[in-house]
């Protein structure tokens, strides 16, 4: 049965005792079942939630027959109704009576009763159990836990307390008992010796005794071992794989329906643990939990002795289900009995087993032999690990001869014997460390500081970011040791291939790139070196005369078979060769002798090359060979071949993140022979994993086509990769020759296309750097010389005019849209001239014709006719009605007689009419002669009068001659009609009307002009100008005595353009640079369209070049991102089948137990739960010949050949190793080209803890609550997300490149319809792809809801604030200010009153006093300080108040610096500027003088600047500003949630002015005077000093010492205990001295500046200072020191002391220990409900994302060079571990690690503690390395 789970209702009768009578009415609902309502609350019966419900299927649950549709029918309660929802977190409805589903709806009796389920359950469970249950799961918890604190259990000194509490719920009580019996024996199984011994067996014995028999030491030590095994043997094994299962055969039978329904209950409820399948109504047996469905339950021999370790891991999984239970509280009791009782009876065995001796004997005893015994199990171990699988690290160091190498990196390793550790300091900054000059690589480093030290001409790293450490590896090859010796150390490989009965060794190479992995193992063919596995091979060689060779290559690039988009003819179509690979079809076979010591080829081989186009390039770049077949002589060495089979013919393309990535795996098989055996060392080397290319992304595909080669062309310069990567017609060649053939990219001219997309790629999204760093390519080599005429400023404003948007993408102009542009610049162009305000003939308007500009000529002629000949028009009006009425009047008459019928005298009566209407009276407007005339030919035109053989003149047409009147008229009627003959008549005789039919003409001259306007707009928007249109275009005033009037302006439109666009590149001729050099004339070219200017040239064949690359970029990004899921894919198969296998070889042992670093325990397996295991999809080989793994597939069938090879045995036999090559040198890692992310902390957090410890959970009354980890977790995923984002940003050419965006566009493959990303509210669908986006939704969610934290101890201003709030504050900051201006000098410098101290010059004990608005606010204003720390410092409003109330330090209340003013005005105006819509930008540190009338009406002693205004006045327009803004936005409504009854006194008066104010009309005036600030360069350069000064504060320790020194003196005035006079005051004139300046200058200099300004002002004070003098100063700074300690300590903040300067600090972990807010839009007012539902509904698919996501930084990191370390490390632990081991802050495992393993570095001297090279503090501190820094 299929549903949704939030449309699900379940309907159960209970018993009286609240029993489930086990047959629910499950109901499909039309919505889900929701209950909001508080438990205990009674709900009617006719009307509640559940009768708004659609019932659409009722269905019967049962276990004794198939589940049952319900016909609509009343359902009878026995006793009680339950109904709930799954979603409903523990509420239900509880009712008696009937319940009846009639017309699709519930219908009830009685009410309803809102319960909890888990307490009504509990009650009814309760009243099931026997009397003593509960009181025997309490004493067996007490006893489990009395255990674990023995002291043959537990080595710590201090034993564990017990925390969880005594509870009465059974449920509660019983998952406590579970936990501490899984306590328990993970205690006692991860004791690391105890783990280690139990994990060997018989045969491991035997094996190992075997590999040591000739050393007769060790053999004597593994036989003593044995011996105390076999002697303890029954006492050890009872423990670990003796828990007694048998119960469990009653609840077993052959058929479900064999058990009775109570048996079934509980059978169920123990083989089920997987929370999606438990609710499913059909379940199979792949849906039982591994211990059942294994059978493991039963033991080796079906005698249900099962083992603790695999018992103990079904608990862990039993315990952890949604519900333990599905039963009723009878059946609960018998499964919880049934568990009490096994762990019951095995606690026994564990107690008698923890009392012995048995733990201390192998922790090594009390004897004097006590080392004996763990060192024979170390020697066991070890000896097993070889066996299961070898893992090698190479160390390469290009400088080892000068004994020096990369400093990014320290290492040490173990000083005795054959390393097997490695100590690993790094740091992962992303600094280059050295520069390469005349092959000698130098220092980089320039500025020494606590990280870096100065050593002669280099340097050395102080302290490092990291420590790791690394093993126990099977060995360790260092530097100084050559190929041939580290084959000669390679014994257990050589030793395997030489024994009687070799099994086939699997060597699979590992590094990053650029670590020479290749070069190191096969062949260096620089220098003709053989590599390692060449050298072993050879020395091998005497034993085994023969050799074969054959190599398979596997890859995937055919994006067809995977449903993608492709082509017939994509080059990739058919490119698959998985389960075929490259070399199986020709089955070549390369055959070797030995030979003076080395193999050698026997015969000439030929090797069909299957990369042809790959060939043909190398073979270009060396100028020989041939591109089909190589042929190599006979003599060939092994590492000649090999190299070019696993390297030159090799599928290899670039990617993002490696200019030559392997896009294959590949396999070389060699088979040793001779007479007697055969042996098989199988080499394979790997593509590294990669995250998914989001090939969607423009981004993505400009990104591939952008790749540099890394390698030069024919003339040593750089190229794209996939500009050469094309042969013919075919795009990025795969594989063999010409299969297929790609189609050629249309459009343009061929040639041309070719030559410009040999050009670099324009990128829209960046046009100015794009410009400046290729203008000088796109001139020289694409002939664009037009673009000398630009910069990259003017590029990026033109060139965007020519570029249009399609989709993600860009696209040129059509024609229209061109000509458009064309005319709107043309328009423009006018619309900026002040045509016809002089000069009022046509030529005054410049530029080419459009329609608008044709019709404004033509409206201002008719204007400037009319203005000339207004007389004459007035009379034409006057007189042209009259003239109409006779011509419309006759024609009408003329024109409606028949054709036939119409003489030559009816066509004069028209003509005589119009004359006598002359004689009639006189006309002035109309000439008589003229309108005769034109009624003569209009009456030739249309009636044909001169075709009667009359001659037409005025004598004929007037005269009364009968016969000429009577000749008929022969005309076509070419009217319709006689009224449309009239009208035609009217206007060709008399014209148009005089004045447009009455419209004024000077009308026409503004509409046609603002017509113009509209159409330049076009053009201005395109520029980037959004609004105020007007200011950049001229504007009519006035049409008037015959020319225009424009409105007069400041500046012309054209600087007023120049000075918005920053366009002082056109030096002064906005319009004639465009025209010169944008557009051009308008010409018509022979299409007869608009011919383009040379820039559009350019434009457009760059877009279109960009556009084909980008489709190139497409296939290749495709065919990249195919090849990545089958280099993802194979290798996770590979890893399976490596566990797969190691688990074959340990299945009679309790688990495969690597040797690991004890101290790093807790690193690899925090809870000490399940440590070391394998997951649960271990996949049993069987013997049908499939293998899940292309690879070990291939390998199976090249071992098996034609025999009867099993799969088992294989799995059994193959020796699997690793051979990690790293490379240390200078030149590498310089910096890394991909760095390690850190995420281990962070995947403990996730992999080892609930989703409830991390992400929270709700309680009973539905509010969320943080969880145990929620804080941890949010410290941890902010910094990465902060490192993902802004850490490794390199500068490439101009442009920011993140090393890491693969990590930000790698896709979520998580298919799930159900995912909770789409059930919140807020998130967009394009960034619910990116697994990176659903990781920070989710960490932004928890970050609001849970955290008060943020960078540096800062204001948390997680969500902008409401805007109404920062409105409210802002303005009442003003009117404080407004208040402090008019305070009297003499209170604003008394230190009784609003006065401070002031120690201006440094190192000096004088001071001065000046005033301190932070004083007067604390005592006139302190409701401001309470609303400020209300929004901005919410995480410490509590310590604040402390620090208020602490009487006893008088600590001030802004507690130095944290409310500062300064500081509060500007983080106020700075959040109410990230409201966009809300931008203010007038002053916001206003100086106000100490004495108020310079506040009124300025200093008169200070030259006044043109912009600078008295303090009053610039507050008010500060004030005004705020008005506007609020004027123009009707949704800001000040204190409309406030109430004044609890106000403060002041706080109510400043309300009721600020209202009083905001009804005041706008000073326009002062708008203006704000305006003409704001757009001073000078003003914002001054505006951004006073952010830079607040916000870049470094010394801020020393200012806080400075300032508690103040607030001491402060203190002693006000106390009598230091001299004050108010006399003091009088000498003070700190209007006229800078106290900043003052900072600067001795006291000489300050004296004698203070002197002559006193003399300027009042001749008085010449002789007077103004300093007085501190005599102690010590003492004082002892105090201060003491003061800074409080607050920061009530604040809850730790500061090294300012002394500590030598203490080490660094940007990129000044946080370290912080959690970084970040901000993300579209959430606002969703925090809640969102993170409600991802806690309560999804909180397993948040998690499961999350793990997706680190899966993702995993995939990243794997290719960079601690990554290869890691996976290498991981190999060593079996891959039983997710993490490394690393230390952490306040950590010593790399002391820990020095003390019981000797170390030594690579090279030199030793280092001090940790490697650090710690400089020697001056002071110490009490925080350590712990850094808060605050402005």
């Amino acid at each position: 049965m299929e549903g949704n789970n939030e449309n699900l209702v379940f309907v159960f009768t209970l018993t009286n005792q609240f029993e489930g009578l086990d047959e629910p009415i499950l109901l499909i609902t039309n919505k889900s079942l929701t209950n909001t309502s508080e438990i205990g609350q009674t709900i009617a019966f006719n009307d509640n939630i559940l009768t708004q419900l659609t019932i659409e299927k009722a269905i019967q649950l049962s276990n004794k027959a198939p589940t049952q549709i319900v016909p609509e029918k009343t359902i009878l309660s026995q006793g009680f109704t339950l109904i709930y929802s799954e979603n409903d977190d523990n509420k239900g409805f509880l009712t008696t009576g009937n319940i009846s589903v009639k017309n699709g709806k519930l219908q009830f009796t009685s009410d309803l009763e809102v319960v909890n389920i888990s307490e009504l359950m509990k009650n009814g469970i309760l009243a099931a159990l026997p009397s003593n249950f509960m009181d025997k799961m309490q004493k067996l918890k007490t006893q489990l836990f009395e255990l674990k604190n023995n002291n043959n259990v537990s080595k710590s000194k201090t034993t564990e307390t017990e925390t969880e509490t005594e509870t009465n719920d059974v449920n509660i009580l019983f998952k406590q008992v579970i936990n501490e019996f899984i306590s328990l024996t993970e205690k006692i199984l991860n004791i690391s010796n105890f783990k280690k011994f139990i994990s060997f067996n018989e045969k491991n014995y035997a094996e190992v005794m075997e590999k040591i028999k000739d050393d007769a030491n060790k053999k004597g030590q593994i036989q003593r071992l044995q011996k105390y095994y076999l002697n303890q043997k029954d006492a050890i094994e009872s423990v670990w794989k003796g828990v007694d299962f048998s119960e469990f055969k009653k609840y077993e039978g052959e058929t479900m329906s064999e058990k009775n329904t109570d048996l079934q209950t509980v059978y169920q409820d123990l083989i089920y643990t997987n929370n999606d399948i438990i609710n499913n109504s059909q379940k199979t047996d792949d849906d039982k939990d591994d211990f059942f469905k294994n059978n493991i339950y039963k033991g080796s021999n079906d005698d249900y002795k099962v083992i603790l370790k695999r018992f103990t891991e079904y608990l862990y999984r039993f315990k952890n289900k949604d519900n333990m239970f599905k039963g009723d509280n009878k059946m609960q009791f018998e499964t919880m009995n049934f568990l009490y009782t096994v762990i019951e009876k095995h606690y026994g065995k564990l107690k008698e087993f923890v009392e012995g001796n048995i733990l201390n004997d192998i922790n090594g005893g009390d004897d004097e032999n006590k080392n004996e015994l763990p060192q024979a199990i170390n020697l066991m171990i070890r000896n097993i690990m070889k066996t299961n699988i070898l893992t090698f690290v190479k160390i390469r160091n290009d400088q080892h001869k000068d004994r020096s190498y990369n400093q990014r990196m320290d290492i040490q390793v173990n000083q005795t014997g054959n390393p097997k550790h490695l100590l690993l300091q790094y740091n992962d900054d992303n600094l280059q460390y050295y520069k390469k000059e005349n092959d000698i690589f130098k220092s980089n480093i320039t500025n020494y500081d606590d990280k870096f030290v100065q050593d002669g001409n280099s340097f050395k790293v102080a302290k490092y970011d990291k420590k790791y450490l690394f093993g126990e590896f099977t060995q360790i090859f260092t530097p100084e040791l050559t190929n041939g010796q580290i084959a000669e150390k390679m014994t257990i490989i050589k030793d395997n291939l030489l024994s009687d009965t070799p099994k086939p060794v699997f060597l699979m190479g590992y590094g990053a790139s650029g670590a020479g992995k290749t070069s190191t193992l096969i062949y260096f063919n620089q220098e003709n070196t053989d590599g390692i596995l060449i050298n072993l091979c050879n020395q091998v060689g005497s034993k085994y005369e023969n050799m074969e060779v054959q190599y398979r290559e596997f890859y995937d690039s055919d994006m067809c078979n995977l449903n993608k988009p492709c082509k017939d003819n994509d080059s990739g179509k058919g490119k698959t060769f998985t389960e075929t690979p490259v070399g199986i079809a020709v089955n070549e076979n390369a055959k070797f002798k030995f030979k003076e010591n080395q193999y050698e080829l026997q015969e000439e081989f030929k090797h069909t090359n299957h990369h042809e186009f790959r060939i043909k390039k190398l073979n270009e770049e060396t100028k020989s060979g041939e591109n089909k077949e190589t042929t190599f002589k006979p003599g060939t060495t092994l590492g000649e071949l090999m190299i070019y089979l696993i390297d030159t013919d090799r599928h290899v393309k670039a990617t993002t993140n490696n200019p030559n990535s392997s896009r294959s795996h590949s396999l070389i098989f060699v088979k040793f022979t001779n007479e007697e055996k055969t042996a098989h060392l199988i080499v394979g080397d790997f593509a590294g994993v990669e995250n998914e290319f989001d090939c969607d992304n423009p981004k993505v595909k400009e990104d591939f086509m952008n790749i540099k080669s890394d390698k030069k062309d024919k003339d040593g310069k750089e190229y794209a990769f996939y500009k050469a990567e094309f042969d013919g017609d075919i795009l990025d060649p795969i594989g063999p020759n010409k299969i297929n053939k790609t189609e050629k990219q249309q459009g343009g001219d061929e040639e041309s296309d070719k030559n410009d997309d040999k050009l670099p790629m324009i990128t829209p999204d960046n046009l100015k750097i794009n410009f400046e760093n290729h203008k000088e390519t796109w001139i020289k080599d694409g002939n664009y010389e037009i673009l000398g005429k630009f910069n990259g400023d003017s590029f990026s404003l033109f060139a965007k005019l020519f570029i249009k948007a399609n989709g993600k993408e860009y696209d040129i102009l059509d024609n229209a849209e061109y000509t458009n542009l064309l005319n709107s610049f043309f328009n423009y162009r006018v619309a900026v001239q002040s045509s016809y305000s002089k000069n009022t003939d046509e030529s005054d308007v410049a530029g080419n014709d459009t329609e608008e500009i044709k019709n404004f000529k033509s409206a201002f002629k008719t204007y400037k006719e009319y203005s000339n000949n207004k007389e004459k028009l007035q009379n034409q009006k006057n007189e042209y009605e009259p003239l109409k009425a006779v011509i419309y009047k006759k024609i009408y008459e003329l024109y409606d007689l028949q054709t036939n019928k119409a003489n030559l005298g009816n066509a004069k009566a028209v003509y005589k009419a119009v004359n006598n209407k002359f004689d009639e009276q006189t006309y002035t407007g109309y000439k008589k002669d003229d309108v005769l005339n034109k009624t003569k030919e209009f009456l030739i035109e249309h009636f044909k009068i001169d075709k009667v053989g009359v001659i037409i003149n005025h004598k004929n047409l007037m005269n009364t001659d009968t016969d000429q009147n009577g000749k008929q008229l022969s005309f076509t009627k070419d009217m319709t009609n006689s009224q449309n003959a009239a009208n035609t008549a009217v206007k060709y005789i008399l014209g148009n009307p005089p004045g447009g039919a009455g419209e004024n003409p000077a009308e026409n001259v503004k509409t046609t002009h603002n017509a113009i306007k509209e159409s330049a707009k076009q053009l201005l928007t395109k520029l980037g100008i959004a609004e105020d249109f007007d200011k950049y275009l001229r504007n009519i005033e006035e049409v008037n005595d015959g020319k225009i009037t424009y409105k007069p302006t400041n500046k012309s439109p054209t600087d007023s353009i120049i000075e918005k666009l920053k366009a002082e590149y056109v030096n002064g001729n906005f319009v004639n640079f465009m025209y010169s050099n944008v557009f051009s004339e308008k010409k018509i070219n022979g299409s007869g369209s608009v011919e383009d200017s040379e820039l559009k040239k350019f434009v457009d064949n760059a877009i279109n070049s960009r556009n084909r690359r980008l489709e190139i970029g497409n296939i290749v990004c495709a065919h990249r991102r195919t090849e990545g899921y089958f280099i993802n894919d194979s290798l996770k198969q590979i890893r399976g089948v490596i566990r797969d296998l190691l688990y074959e070889k340990n299945t009679d042992t309790l688990g495969v137990v690597p040797n690991y670093i004890d101290i790093c325990f807790d690193k690899y397996c925090p809870t000490h739960e399940n440590c070391f295991a394998f997951d649960n999809n271990i996949s049993k080989p069987n013997n049908s010949g499939k293998i899940d793994s292309v690879i070990f597939q291939e390998i199976y069938k090249y071992l098996k050949g034609n025999s009867d090879y099993e799969i088992s045995q294989m799995y059994q036999d193959i020796l699997v190793g690793v051979f990690c090559v790293i490379n240390i040198s200078k030149g590498a890692n310089n910096p890394p080209p991909v760095p390690y992310v850190d995420i281990n902390d962070l995947k403990r957090l996730v992999y080892f803890n609930s989703a409830k410890d991390i992400l929270g959970s709700r309680d009973s009354d539905g509010n969320l609550i943080e969880g145990d980890k929620t804080k941890e977790f949010l410290k941890l995923a902010t910094q990465l997300i902060n490192v993902i984002e802004t850490k490794y940003i390199d500068k490439i050419e101009g442009q920011d490149k993140n090393k890491i965006k693969d990590i930000q566009e790698a896709l979520s493959k998580i298919n799930d319809k159900n995912a909770f990303h789409n059930y919140i509210v807020g998130a967009q669908n394009d960034d619910l792809k990116y697994s990176f986006k659903i990781f920070k939704i989710v960490v932004f969610h928890l970050l609001q809801k849970f955290s008060s934290s943020t960078v540096g101890g800062g204001p948390n201003v997680k969500e902008k604030i409401h805007i109404e709030k920062l409105f409210e504050i802002d303005l009442i900051r003003l009117f404080i200010l407004r208040d402090w201006a008019k305070v009297e000098k003499e209170k604003k410098t008394n230190p009784n009153i609003y006065g401070k101290v002031k120690f201006p010059i440094k190192g000096s004990n004088k001071f001065t006093y000046t005033q301190d608005i932070n004083s007067y606010i604390e005592q006139v204003h302190p409701y401001f300080l309470d609303m400020y720390n209300t929004l901005f410092h919410a995480n410490i409003l509590k310590q604040l108040k402390k620090i208020k109330s602490n009487k006893n330090r008088n600590i001030q209340r802004h507690a130095l610096f944290e409310n500062d003013y300064d500081t509060m005005a500007i983080k106020i105006r700075d959040e109410i500027n990230k409201h966009e819509e809300y931008q203010l930008k007038s002053n916001v540190l206003i100086t106000v003088y100490i004495d108020p009338s310079y506040n009124e009406k300025g200093n008169p002693s200070k030259k006044v600047k043109s912009l600078e205004r008295p303090p009053n006045e610039t507050i008010k327009l500060a004030i005004d500003e705020i008005k506007s803004v609020i004027s123009d936005k009707d949704r800001v409504e000040l204190f409309k949630n406030s109430s004044n009854d609890e106000d403060h006194v002041n706080l109510q008066q400043k309300k009721t002015e600020i209202e009083a104010e905001i009804k005041n009309p706008i000073d326009e005036e002062a708008v203006k005077a704000m305006k003409k600030l704001n757009e001073n360069s000078e003003f914002q350069q001054k505006l951004a000093a006073q952010r830079q000064k607040i916000e870049n504060e470094d010394e801020i320790k020393a200012l806080q010492l400075v300032r508690a020194k103040e607030k001491i003196v402060e203190d002693g005035i006000k106390k009598g205990t230091i001299p004050f006079n108010n006399e003091d005051l009088d000498n003070l004139d700190l209007d006229n001295v800078d106290l900043e300046q003052l900072s600067t200058m001795s006291e000489q200099e300050i004296e004698s500046l203070y002197n002559e300004d006193a003399k300027s002002v009042n001749s008085d004070k010449s002789n007077k200072t103004i300093f007085t003098q501190i005599e102690d100063d010590r003492e004082l700074i002892n105090d201060a020191e003491k003061l800074v300690e409080d607050v920061n300590r009530e604040l809850g903040i730790e500061y090294d002391t300012p002394q500590s300067t030598d203490e080490y600090s660094e940007s990129d972990n000044n946080n370290k220990d912080s959690i970084i807010s970040f901000v993300m839009e579209g959430f606002e007012d969703k925090i809640t409900n969102n993170l409600t539902e991802m806690i309560s509904r999804y909180s397993s698919s948040v998690i499961q994302h999350m793990k997706e996501f680190l899966e993702i930084v995993e995939n990243s990191n794997a290719i960079s060079m601690v990554g290869t370390l890691e996976f290498t490390d991981k190999m060593a632990k079996l891959n039983t571990v997710a993490t490394i081991c690393n230390e952490g802050i306040d950590e010593t495992l790399f002391d820990n690690f020095k003390q019981t393993f000797k170390t030594k570095p690579l090279y030199g001297q030793e280092t001090s503690r940790g490697g650090s090279l710690k400089k020697k503090k001056t002071k110490t501190s009490k925080t350590g390395s712990k850094k808060n820094k605050k402005a």
